[in-house]
């Protein structure tokens, strides 16, 4: 089992494993921060249908956004694994500087290239707590292409190890 962090900080890899084997199960949902922490641009997204809140990267919470995304599968050997995510952001106007700029046209710019990924895996208790018990590391990354269509943006992470 991997190590599970709840909201303030603690591992609470053993709380969760005693809350599964006692027959109880979880509402899953991922959490998606593509950029630093610290980078106003950066996008913190979740796939849950509200405003996720794990203040342990950062104070800003988790939005709400469609997101799909691909396996994230083991390989063995020199060749390191890589995800898919496909982010379909809100309709923006087009801007002429980068504070300005929609998500597209700074895509389309390679401005993402190289940006930092992490994807969290979220245990979440009946009624929406995610604090309590918390998430556990899925995957990390940086972004090596983006893609652009009508309706989303795809970003292509390759893993820490490539």
């Amino acid at each position: 089992m991997r190590q599970v962090i709840n909201g303030y900080g603690s591992d609470t890899t053993a709380a969760t494993f005693a809350y599964l084997t006692g027959g109880n199960q979880f509402q899953l949902a991922h959490l998606y921060l593509i950029g630093d922490p610290d980078n106003p641009l950066s996008f913190w997204l979740t796939d849950w249908e509200s405003p996720l809140w794990w203040p342990v990267w950062g104070s800003k919470a988790w939005q709400p956004a469609t997101i799909s995304r691909g396996t994230v599968t083991s390989k063995i050997g020199l060749d390191s694994p890589s995800l898919d995510i496909t982010y379909s952001p809100q309709q923006v106007s087009y801007g002429a500087s980068i504070p300005t700029a929609s998500v597209w046209q700074l895509a389309q710019k390679g401005y993402y290239d190289n940006w930092p990924v992490r994807v969290w895996s979220a245990y979440i208790l009946p009624g929406g707590d995610l604090m309590t018990m918390g998430c556990s590391t899925l995957f990390g990354g940086v972004v090596g292409k983006t893609s652009t269509s009508r309706k989303s943006v795809v970003f292509t992470i390759d893993s820490f190890l490539y």
